[in-house]
């Protein structure tokens, strides 16, 4: 029966609604969404944070492991709204139902305990908001690196996908390598994964490399997934040193808007 399914909370005297693209919005979730924990132990991880203010729009996300950032500028809208931490499996939700053109609606109720979307072709989603402070996440991003490789993106997963059967066994461990060259050759990235009774795999692709060598171990599954979501010809890995977080960033205008970390894994096993 209908009529028993609960009513859409009117957001009648809330906040002034935020009005973003729908191809923009999907984009942004898709790639911050995926970087929330799944474990429900720590609410504050399983949420997507999102704050207007500046006239720009930004989502993060995190879990104990990697953090994704993602901002939008939002010119004419000067106010200032604070931040609010959405569920990701409703974002992740909405992205699937969401069109692929049109205006889409963020308003916060007047209590701050709910959520509303509205898209243009009528589609209304509600979700409450997780009552928790998301982390001071720029504290995280490294301010400056030592290197920074550029690469074809296509190349990097591929050998990427071609390593993760190998490193599946291994905990995710995987060891990448940024070459310089020797002045004839040019740079190159090196991917290894070992698997025991198994052997290693090995995979090295052509890159722009803009400091010295470096080696640092990641959890494969964490770069696969954020290759995953980038879809510019080209991405940068910037790296300090193998105990410090490493940066992955989409090459091109959406370079600004677009922050990748990753912790690295112990160099001890």
């Amino acid at each position: 029966d209908p009529s028993e399914f609960p009513l859409i909370p009117s957001a009648e005297g809330g906040e002034t609604p935020v009005i973003l693209d729908a191809k923009l919005l999907k984009e942004m979730i898709d790639q911050v969404a995926f970087a929330a924990a799944d474990d429900d132990s720590r609410p504050v991880f399983t949420g997507v944070q999102v704050e207007v203010s500046n006239e720009k729009v930004t989502f993060a996300a995190a879990d104990a492991f990697r953090l994704a950032v993602r901002e939008a500028p939002l010119p004419g809208h000067d106010e200032a709204h604070g931040s609010i931490l959405i569920p990701a499996r409703t974002l992740t939700e909405l992205a699937r139902i969401l069109p692929g053109e049109g205006a889409v609606q963020m308003i916060v109720t007047p209590n701050r305990s709910q959520v509303l979307f509205h898209s243009d072709n009528d589609i209304d989603l509600v979700s409450r908001l997780i009552e928790a402070t998301f982390p001071n996440v720029r504290g995280v991003i490294p301010k400056e690196h030592t290197t920074r490789a550029v690469v074809e993106t296509k190349e990097f997963a591929a050998a990427v996908k071609s390593v993760t059967p190998f490193a599946r066994d291994s905990s995710n461990i995987t060891r990448v390598k940024l070459n310089s060259g020797d002045g004839s050759e040019g740079g190159s990235l090196t991917i290894e994964a070992t698997a025991e009774d198994v052997g290693s795999n090995v995979s090295t692709i052509n890159a722009a490399i803009d400091g010295p060598e470096q080696q640092i171990i990641f959890n494969v599954k964490y770069l696969a997934d954020v290759l995953a979501v980038l879809d510019t010809p080209e991405v940068a890995i910037e790296v300090t040193s193998a105990a410090r977080p490493g940066v992955v960033k989409p090459v091109g205008d959406i370079g600004a808007l677009y922050t990748y970390v990753i912790m690295p894994m112990s160099t001890n096993r």
